[in-house]
């Protein structure tokens, strides 16, 4: 017995890398990188994103369907959760569904932004939701490595919204959503990926960390009209290699 723990042993010495609790290792993008952060600039015209996409879940949903990106793709769905957006066929296209590599191979995008975690975030720590995003981002940068991605922070919600949920999700906060912002900061450095801080231009204030009511749907999470708006303006004074 003892000659085969010593054998077990040594066989796990010798491959280190077999272990269930691993973290993905992150692709890192060849477009142009300072830092990750991006620091406001001069805006840029409506047609910066002719030839952008953005990838995320109904959050994503509510800024297309106000449509004030009239050019910009869109891949997105209603309760996608960062795991089935790197894997699975549930983006709709003229009436079918597809993968999100086959939708950016059909887009050929010169400019990626991912705004999506809320769903995943309802059920899973932040740090756990970490992982899939790396995988979501390791799923794009194979393929388009010198494609600038930008990673949008997750809103926080209104008050109203997390007391609705908390039945049915009792330990999902607007601190977890913060936690898995600063986690996204960090990600972003590591894989040369550029960071758009959406959720701190929404909050009311340093003590109150909802998101102002006006720029929330009464669903208290997903974005208004004027939510929208100050999406458009902020992203179009946060670009980088103009």
């Amino acid at each position: 017995m003892k000659k085969i723990l010593a054998y077990c042993l040594l066989l796990f010495m010798a491959f280190p890398c077999i272990n269930a609790f691993s973290e993905t290792e992150v692709l890192v993008s060849q477009a142009p990188f300072e830092s990750a952060v991006v620091e406001k600039s001069e805006a840029v015209d409506d047609s910066y994103f002719d030839d952008a996409v953005f990838i995320g879940d109904s959050l994503t949903l509510s800024i297309e369907s106000r449509n004030i990106l009239k050019n910009a793709k869109f891949i997105a769905d209603i309760g996608a959760s960062i795991s089935n957006a790197a894997n699975s066929r549930i983006f709709p296209y003229e009436g079918k569904q597809y993968k999100l590599t086959e939708l950016l191979q059909k887009f050929q995008p010169k400019k990626i932004y991912i705004l999506i975690g809320t769903n995943t975030l309802t059920f899973s720590r932040s740090g756990d939701a970490i992982e899939p995003y790396k995988e979501l981002l390791n799923v794009i940068i194979k393929d388009f490595p010198q494609a600038p991605v930008y990673m949008i922070t997750i809103p926080t919600f209104r008050n109203h919204a997390i007391k609705k949920l908390h039945p049915k999700y009792p330990d999902f906060t607007n601190k977890r959503i913060l936690d898995f912002n600063k986690r996204l900061v960090e990600l972003a450095e590591t894989a040369h990926c550029h960071l758009l801080d959406l959720c701190s231009e929404l909050i009311t204030s340093a003590k109150d960390i909802q998101p102002k009511k006006e720029y929330m749907a009464p669903d208290g999470y997903h974005l208004s009209m004027a939510g929208a708006e100050l999406f458009k303006d902020f992203i179009k004074t946060h670009t980088v290699g103009n």
